[in-house]
């Protein structure tokens, strides 16, 4: 059994996580490029964790998703120097949410 209560603790004040069943979601207000580094820093905090806790991340399943209307700032972000791709709708529980 895997207990996952100390993952909520990866996230600074810049990210929220959602956590459900096996599927867990970063997001942040990206405003500016300091925040956009601290979401890309809890990434790497989130991969840490997989790998102390010998996990294997799908980094295939990974991906990022913009929502808004102004889109100031669009930057990349990385797993273990993989570039997570960016997809344009995200199913959650069988509802689609479109950028």
């Amino acid at each position: 059994m895997i207990y996952i209560n100390d993952l909520a603790d990866v996230c600074d004040n810049f990210s929220k996580l959602f956590l459900f069943a096996h599927d867990d979601k970063f997001y942040s207000y990206i405003k500016n490029a300091y925040v956009s580094m601290h979401l890309q820093h809890n990434i790497n905090k989130l991969h840490q964790w997989t790998q102390n806790w010998e996990l294997a991340l799908n980094i295939d399943k990974c991906a990022v998703c913009r929502f808004g209307r102004n889109i100031a700032i669009k930057s990349d972000y990385y797993i273990s120097d993989i570039k997570l791709q960016e997809v344009y709708t995200v199913k959650d529980l069988g509802v689609t949410f479109d950028e």
